[in-house]
């Protein structure tokens, strides 16, 4: 699972998590979707949730 969190100190940054792990970080959400989108590609994931978390946007690209 692939997942996308704002950054809790710096709100421009996203880090991009892939099975737990971080991928990098981007500055802009626009960046971290692309390159999570990517990932996905690659490993064939089709489903992407993007839900809101204690006021914090969380991306999921996610196997089905």
């Amino acid at each position: 699972m692939i997942k996308i969190i704002q950054h809790s100190n710096f709100k421009e940054f996203f880090q991009v998590l892939n099975f737990g792990k971080i991928v990098d970080e981007y500055r802009g959400e626009a960046m971290a979707i692309r390159k999570a989108s990517r990932i996905a590609r690659k490993q064939k994931q089709e489903l992407i949730r993007i839900q809101t978390e204690e006021g914090k946007r969380t991306i999921q690209l996610k196997k089905v």
